[in-house]
């Protein structure tokens, strides 16, 4: 989700203008563009010039990031990286009116009168009244009350909502909720021993997760139906629960409810094992029947690969961490949501796409959860990255046999296996003899006798060859695809 409708009006402008200019591969933008598409005065224009390097200048970078009319009509951006424009949006989120009262609603309505509020903020009771009285509408425009997952309580849906929120915008960038910082390190050196070694990017988000949490607690928004069967929670998490209540027991005593929300964080994000799969199945039959099906077109995907020689069980595990994600803390992501970087996948890996395209257009029609095409790309890539990391090249059917013989020697043909090894991607099998197996005959003299596609390099392959080469082979990849489909009368149209 795009948070920048909370900014104030000229701060969106400013934040769009600058997201507009480093899409382009110039990194320029002309005047009259800008114009048009604002609908602005040149002195707006020059206003928003002005007040943007301001905001950048303030942020203070190692080195100065600015724009710059160089030449006439043209604004070019210098040093202004993505990072840089995170650092932006969240100055601009700051100073936003929108955002002061929108943390009024959501973590103090509860705690102290509007008035009291507006006294501690920099903000004027008629803007706040203002703001508030549009602020829902705002918001259920934008689907911040709408479920994602399959866990409908909104109580659930204004968590994870406030979750993406805080962290598309904080992360990487500035801590949120500074004083809760002593509250949450008392929590982690309770769970640590449980939680094991941490990445940087799991400390980040379960951190901040915390922080959201014992908010919505305080504000006294809390969850009225049991989330979980207590069946479902482990020795561990038991123990973990444990922990955790004596911990906020003297500052922000927390439900048994609570403790489990908690607790299915952890598990749904992979930071606690999964529990046994009768348990889970109970709990969570929709990620139940997404894992059995998709492991069921992976069978049946027409000769593929070999099933027989695959650890299903590794798999059905990071399918199954995915799919109770996807259907409980589905956090909108804003990485891996590119559709047309999907083309390099399908290139790559056309059996893997074929599959995984018509598994996501069937969830689309056979099941109530939303799928917007950003969430839909996004599972793509994760259902692809597992696949790939699960299926070793040595199991596919697909694979594309390479001879290599040169007449000047082992040295030359070496160094050119050497290099063919790096397409790791490709799924190759490198011979120096060809066979009847054997797709592409590479060699510095056409050879009589060989019948498959022959390529001659009586020089060291220029870039262009070794691009060509690439072409070909994965032509070679996707017709092989294609046959194993065909052949067991699987569709292949994706």
């Amino acid at each position: 989700m795009n948070y920048s409708f909370l900014f104030d009006k000229d701060d969106q402008r400013h934040y769009a203008i600058l997201r507009s200019i480093l899409q382009r591969a110039t990194v320029a933008l002309d005047k009259r563009t800008l114009s048009e598409q604002w609908d602005l005065t040149a002195y707006q224009i020059n206003k928003a010039f002005e007040m943007i390097n301001l905001d950048l200048k303030a942020l203070d970078p190692p080195v100065p990031a600015y724009l710059d009319e160089s030449t006439r009509g043209f604004w070019r951006a210098n040093n202004i990286t993505t990072y840089t424009l995170q650092q932006l949006a969240l100055t601009y989120l700051h100073r936003a009116s929108a955002f002061l009262v929108l943390e009024y609603h959501f973590f103090y309505s509860n705690q102290m009168t509007r008035r009291e509020y507006i006294k501690r903020q920099s903000i004027s009771t008629p803007a706040f009244y203002s703001v508030a009285a549009k602020l829902n509408t705002d918001l259920e425009a934008a689907g911040f009350f709408t479920p994602t997952g399959s866990v409908t309580d909104p109580e659930f849906t204004t968590r994870l909502s406030l979750f993406e929120l805080y962290y598309t915008m904080y992360a990487g960038v500035a801590p949120a909720f500074p004083e809760l910082d002593a509250l949450v390190d008392r929590l982690f050196t309770a769970i640590g021993p449980l939680l094991g070694t941490l990445k940087p990017t799991q400390t980040t988000k379960l951190r901040l997760f915390m922080k959201l949490w014992l908010l919505r607690v305080q504000n006294s928004e809390t969850f009225q139906a049991p989330l979980l069967d207590p069946t479902l929670v482990t020795p561990t998490g038991q123990t973990l629960q444990r922990a955790c209540g004596a911990v906020l027991a003297s500052t922000i005593p927390v439900s048994a409810t609570e403790l489990d929300y908690l607790y299915l964080f952890l598990i749904a994000q992979g930071y606690l094992p999964l529990p046994d799969a009768p348990c889970l199945a109970a709990a969570f039959p929709q990620a139940t029947t997404l894992t059995d099906s998709l492991m069921a077109a992976l069978s049946e995907q027409g000769g593929l690969f070999a099933t027989q020689a695959l650890d299903q069980t590794e798999l059905r595990e990071t399918l199954y961490h995915l799919h109770l994600q996807f259907t409980t803390f589905f956090i909108e992501p804003t990485t891996f949501i590119d559709p047309e970087a999907v083309t390099f996948f399908r290139e790559l890996y056309p059996g893997f796409d074929i599959v995984l395209v018509q598994f996501i257009q069937t969830i689309g029609h056979t099941t109530a959860l939303p799928l917007t095409t950003t969430m839909a790309t996004n599972l793509y890539f994760s259902y692809m990255f597992a696949l790939i990391s699960a299926i070793p090249p040595q199991m596919m059917n697909d694979q594309v046999y390479v001879c290599v013989d040169f007449s000047q020697g082992p040295l030359y043909t070496d160094y050119i296996i050497t290099t063919l090894n790096a397409f790791t991607q490709a799924h190759l099998v490198i011979q120096t003899t060809a066979t009847a197996k054997t797709d592409i005959y590479i060699s510095d003299f056409r050879a009589t006798g060989v019948r498959a596609a022959q390529v001659i390099w009586q020089n060291p392959p220029t870039p262009n060859d070794w691009s060509q080469l690439a072409d070909m082979i994965l032509m070679i990849r996707q017709a092989k695809t294609s046959r194993l489909f065909k052949k067991e009368g699987a569709p292949h149209d994706a």
